[in-house]
């Protein structure tokens, strides 16, 4: 049985992604493109807020705007990413075909969405090239290494072939573990987006919860120009995000 409260938070949650919408309609051609970063901010603390998230993190002091940086981060929920947008200013990657889509176009775009054909997926040289020119302008790069949604508890394995861009740009990588826990503390699956969940369902079952907690955990930085592979690189951040995993797991 649903709270009574998630009725409320839902129709709440419309509404507000609703005149997020309408503001950048009306204003993504007029204002400057820097303006968007703090627009996308408080869009992502508008959901949480609505949502009833709580953010626990490690108390470490990061700049919101970073350079020639990726942000990397395990893979559970839809959720995941407005939460990253609250804690650094990323860029995401999406595929090319999303500019032609009205509306939705001016949705991404505002984010800062870099844009690669994925049709050209096995077109590595390319990708990086693209995404590592970006780095080296100055963008920071949020990505999800292991490519999909997980159930929270185990890591999967690294897609290493965007971490290439890193080593190319020489780029600072910082590395974030993400974990759901319920306002009682227990660590819950609920929120997952994986497998046959759809969207409509994940956003269910998260405002069935009735407020969720999430603990981010800051692992050192690190430098990708120290690596010689992206391989090798994958498996180093793999290990050091399996075993922040672990331990706040046991």
């Amino acid at each position: 049985m649903s709270s009574p409260i998630m009725p409320l938070r839902l129709i709440s949650l419309l509404l507000f992604n609703i005149f997020c919408i309408f503001l950048v309609i009306v204003f993504y051609y007029i204002l400057p493109n820097n303006i968007w970063i703090y627009f996308v901010r408080m869009w992502a603390l508008g959901n949480i807020k609505i949502i009833g998230i709580q953010i626990i993190d490690d108390g470490i002091q990061n700049p919101y705007i970073e350079k020639n940086a990726m942000v990397i981060a395990n893979h559970i929920s839809w959720l995941d990413i407005p939460i990253l947008y609250t804690k650094h200013s990323v860029s995401f990657i999406g595929r090319a075909e999303i500019k032609r889509w009205p509306l939705i176009n001016l949705l991404v775009k505002s984010g800062g969405t870099i844009f690669i054909n994925r049709e050209r997926k096995r077109d590595l040289v390319h990708i990086n090239k693209v995404v590592s020119t970006e780095l080296s302008k100055g963008a920071t790069i949020g990505l999800f290494p292991e490519g999909r949604t997980g159930n929270g508890l185990q890591l999967q394995a690294f897609k290493p072939s965007l971490l290439e861009s890193t080593i190319i740009a020489k780029s600072t990588i910082i590395p974030l573990v993400i974990q759901y826990y319920t306002l009682d503390g227990e660590l819950t699956t609920k929120i997952t987006y994986e497998g046959n969940t759809t969207l409509w369902q994940s956003i269910k079952n998260s405002l069935s919860l009735n407020g969720i907690l999430v603990k981010i955990t800051s692992l050192p930085r690190v430098n990708a120009g120290e690596f010689t592979n992206r391989e090798e690189l994958a498996q180093f951040l793999h290990q050091q995000i399996n075993n922040c995993l672990i331990g706040n797991n046991s």
